[in-house]
């Protein structure tokens, strides 16, 4: 939230011009139940002092060189920027820059302002068309897809529409460096007498990375927009911007109506997750101060909502204010639970598992894979990785691993004989950083093929886990993780199953043991990584009868 922007570029009319895309911001991460804080201006100002995944600044124009200093140093040492609209276009007093203050994290050059946020006058001068041609993840994605596929009743079914009208403040950019999306801006100008047309072709999404991190940026006022008409497609363009730039998922995933507001809060060594029924019988009606007050006169409760936590070391989970214990489901993603009934306003509390729990949690995991002789491959497919076992030393140095973390880090990664799962020895990482991968070579994949990661860990310190990362070229594209290990010093099997749905440009993978959270004491042996066989399709039978 910048109240800079409020007040200088918001001028005499902040609501419009500002204040009604923050609202849109909110109301897009929210209804898709993502995790969201409020970072202010002032602690741009003096530097971040949380921990972020992704910083979201829709339309955030006027920002001073301290700000934008400080967005520079985030990214650069490995975090996540989605930007939109002006966002850097004029300094902290609003007077106008010549170009983006953020031109070198955004890769991309202002060419031309267009206004096309009143409905009414679309067409009668021209317009903007959000173009999505098929053929990449965010035209392919289910929502969107539904979104295009609202026509006029005229058009052939066969032929679906690739484009919906935008109605926002645009801008058409150049893209300087980084990735141009195929997604478009198709801009049409009309001529007031003779009504002859004029199309300009722009960039609607531009990817980038600077330093270590990765950078989004959409040169249309989408937020604004989302909180002005509130279209389904808009809100979800939103959500893929912030989950494409992300370096982790969220920590719980959850799955309701959009109605249901979902906010998960680290207390100590557990998680809760807020859960509140946001249907009212008032109608959300707009208060009047002094005025009128609504209550709610009924509740309307919402069944089986699912939520599905990432870090597997939790293994208890109760209902509260009831208390009542809910059962675990292995997934995938992680520890999935069920909360049967929502009336107004409930918790789901997950806390670290004790030894019953942990049994349950060893039994539900794939294990890992037994160690192959030094050379060996394991049965039925072949380890991709080179050295998964950690044998080829150089020194204490391991000579097909490299490590990587931010410029701050004090991490060391070194050959370890410290009690490693099976021959000589195994991937020891030690220090503090926000995160540290100790990572092995890239590994070409093939389009559309799944693969199986595999490999022990221990911890006893730090949020540690394996990892899977997607490139396209030299360009990241996201990661899938493991199971994260408990940090008790015992050896642990983690798994993971890539993700080609998600990342279906990747050409590449690369594999990591990671490690998160400040201090790092993490061990990693016996990893491995094989394409798993499709499966083999099923004959159906089908018989007259009863």
């Amino acid at each position: 939230m910048s109240e800079k922007t409020e007040l200088w570029y918001g001028r005499d009319d902040p609501k419009n011009r500002y204040v009604k895309g923050v609202y849109g911001a909110f109301q897009a991460m929210l209804e898709r139940h993502l995790p969201a804080s409020l970072v202010t201006d002032r602690e741009l100002e003096t530097g971040l002092k949380e921990r972020y995944r992704v910083l979201f600044m829709p339309n955030c124009a006027a920002m001073s060189d301290a700000e934008m200093e400080t967005v520079r140093r985030y990214v650069h040492d490995g975090g996540s920027l989605v930007a939109t609209y002006e966002t850097s276009l004029v300094d902290e007093r609003g007077r106008p820059r010549k170009d983006f203050g953020l031109a070198d994290l955004f890769h991309s050059r202002r060419l031309k302002s267009i206004d096309t946020r009143s409905m009414a006058a679309f067409g009668a001068t021209g317009g903007v068309d959000l173009v999505m041609p098929p053929g990449n993840a965010w035209s392919a994605d289910p929502v969107i897809r539904r979104a295009l596929d609202v026509r006029d009743v005229s058009a052939p079914v066969s032929e679906p529409a690739p484009s919906v009208p935008l109605h926002s403040g645009v801008l058409l950019v150049a893209p300087t460096n980084g990735t141009a999306s195929p997604l478009r801006l198709r801009a049409t100008a009309r001529d007031a007498a003779t009504g002859a047309a004029s199309v300009t072709n722009a960039v609607a999404v531009v990817e980038s990375s600077y330093g270590k991190g990765k950078v989004i940026y959409i040169p249309y006022d989408v937020t604004w927009s989302y909180f002005r008409y509130g279209h389904e497609l808009l809100g979800r363009v939103v959500e893929l911007a912030i989950r494409s730039a992300a370096s982790a998922p969220p920590p719980v995933e959850v799955e309701a109506p959009t109605i249901v507001e979902a906010m998960p809060q680290v207390q100590g060594d557990r998680l809760v997750v807020h859960l509140l029924n946001d249907i009212s019988s008032s109608g959300r009606s707009q208060t009047v101060a002094g005025e009128s007050l609504y209550i709610r006169r009924e509740v309307i409760p919402i069944h089986g909502i699912r939520l599905t936590f990432r870090d597997h070391s939790f293994g208890r989970f109760r209902l509260v204010p009831s208390g009542k214990a809910l059962e675990p489901a292995w997934t995938a993603g992680g520890w999935r639970v069920t909360v049967p009934r929502l009336d107004l306003h409930c918790m789901v509390v997950a806390e670290r598992g004790g030894k019953a729990w942990q049994a349950r949690r060893s039994s539900a995991i794939p294990k890992a894979p037994a160690r192959p002789a030094p050379g060996a491959t394991p049965a039925g497919s072949a380890n991709l990785l080179r050295d998964g076992s950690f044998e080829a030393r150089d020194g204490a140095g391991l000579t097909a691993w490299h490590l990587a973390q931010p410029t701050a880090g004090t991490v060391k990664m070194t050959a370890s004989t410290d009690a490693p799962v099976a021959g000589s020895s195994c991937m020891a990482m030690r220090g503090a950083s926000d995160w540290a991968c100790g990572e092995g070579q890239r590994v070409p994949v093939r389009a559309g093929a799944t693969y199986l990661l595999r490999g022990s860990a221990r911890a006893t310190r730090g949020d540690v886990f394996l990892q899977i990362s997607y490139w396209q070229g030299n360009e990241w594209l996201g990661m899938t993780q493991s199971n994260a290990v408990t940090t008790d010093g015992t050896w642990q099997a983690c798994a993971a199953i890539s993700e080609p749905d998600r990342f279906p440009n990747a050409t590449h993978l690369t594999v990591s043991g990671t490690a998160r959270g400040g201090a790092v004491e993490a061990w990693f042996d016996d990893l491995s990584l094989v394409e798993l066989a499709a499966a083999k399709p099923t004959r159906s039978v089908s018989r007259a009868g009863r």
